[in-house]
Formats: structure tokens, sequence, C-alpha cells
């Protein structure tokens, strides 16, 4: 089968016939790189993935399924903080925090997939400043605390110790994020300790279960969920820790 013929049927049995609709009107060079895009789908997935998100719009809100009908409040017991805690009880956290960063147990994760839109820029936020008279980035505040940490623990125990800063970034965030860690030296971080990885994006469905087109050529696509997020960081980090091994 030529690869339209291909197509058409990878995307029926997805039940998405529809993103081909606008086909006769794309030119060549539009054909080739939508097909290379759709090419990347697995039918199985996106059928399962559009039928999941029709399924959630269409539950009915008092329905008991709801997770926000389940949901109960946390036990006082369970919740802690600076302001409502004792001083004894954050002295207790202090220590075994240090503790388990002494002993290389501790890594930072930063979700750091958006652009700063909202803050009227278009580069990723972690770049921004906030204002502050030291003109410090979010993520120079950040590079900043994670050092510091590694400092305390390692004059408490008397161990050399690492904190792995790990930063899920987008499409959109990767690029510019990576070009500004190089022009700052990392923010006097070990480069092999500053990981960046891309979030996984998945198609953009409607109510119904279909995936919109952000235009004739091109599927609208948006994050992954949270939950997707931490499977994603927990499978790279295991690849990572198998390369360790060889």
């Amino acid at each position: 089968m030529s690869s339209l013929e291909d197509l058409r049927s990878r995307l029926d049995l997805a039940g998405q016939s529809h993103l081909l609709r606008f086909w006769p009107e794309l030119s060549a060079d539009q054909r080739s790189r939508f097909v290379t895009e759709l090419s990347q789908l697995d039918p199985a997935e996106l059928r399962a993935h559009c039928r999941a998100a029709a399924e959630a719009a269409s539950r009915d809100s008092s329905s008991e399924q709801r997770l926000d009908q389940r949901m109960e409040p946390v036990p006082a017991e369970f919740i802690g903080g600076v302001k409502r805690s004792d001083k004894e009880t954050l002295c207790e956290w202090e220590n075994e925090g240090l503790l388990q960063i002494s002993q290389n147990k501790v890594a930072v994760l930063l979700l750091a997939g958006g652009q700063g839109t909202r803050l009227g820029v278009s580069y990723p936020k972690g770049m921004y400043d906030v204002g502050l008279p030291s003109c410090k980035t979010l993520y120079h505040i950040q590079a900043e605390r994670i050092r510091k940490v590694q400092q305390l623990a390692e004059q408490k125990h008397g161990s050399k110790c690492t904190v792995p800063w790990y930063i899920m970034t987008s499409e959109f965030t990767l690029a510019p994020t990576e070009s500004f860690f190089k022009e700052n030296d990392y923010f006097n971080l070990d480069k092999s300790d500053v990981i960046m990885f891309e979030q996984r994006m998945i198609p953009a469905v409607s109510f119904d279960g279909k995936v919109i087109l952000e235009n004739k050529s091109k599927i609208a696509m948006a994050p992954g969920e949270r939950n997707s997020t931490l499977t994603m960081t927990r499978t790279y980090l295991v690849i990572l820790h198998c390369g360790h091994c060889f």
C-alpha cells in the first residue's frame, strides 16, 4: 500500500480518519511533514487515549466514580509546615533531610515545560528576572539552593554528596533552557548533575473523542498528565542507572 493508503487504514482503526479531510488542500511539503507526524502514532494507543478522553468528558458530574467525590481531607497528623510544627519536629526533619542528602538519596525534579506567556515573555519561566536587586533568575535561585543543601549535608556528615537536578522541559523550552544553562556555566553546578529531558506530549482531544488539528497539516498537542510525568521520570532514572552499571 502507498503511504497515504496505509495512513488511512491506521487512522480508521483509531477512529480518527477525519484528520485527513484537508489532504487535497495541502502542498507537497505539508503532506510530507504530516505523513511523518501521523506515522508516529500507534493506532491502538491513540484509540484508547481518545476513548478515555471522551468517557471522562461524558461522565456525570454527580457520579460517585469521580475523584472529587471520593477525596477526603488529609489527617491532621500527616500535615506539617514551618509555621505549624514545633522546633523539635523541624529539627528532626532537617537532620533526616541532610542525612539522606549526604547519602546521595535525594534529587530535585523541576517541571519546567511551560513558557512565560502569562509573565509577558516568550522564553521559559525559569529564565525570568523576578525583579530581585541581584537580578537572579528562577533557575539561578534554584541552583543556589541545591548547592547550599549539598554544602550543609557535607559539613554535617563529612562526606561528599550530590543532589542531581532533573529538569523536565517541553519541545518549546528544551533548546532555550539548554542554551541558558550553558551561557551561565550551569550556575556553578556540575554539568553532569543537571539532566534535562522533554515532557511527553499527547494529541489534544475534543469532548467527543476526536483528535484536534492545530492547522490543516498538524495535530494539536498537549502536555501529558502529571502521573505520566512521574512514570516517565521514573523510567528515565532507571535507564540512566542502568547506563552506569555497564
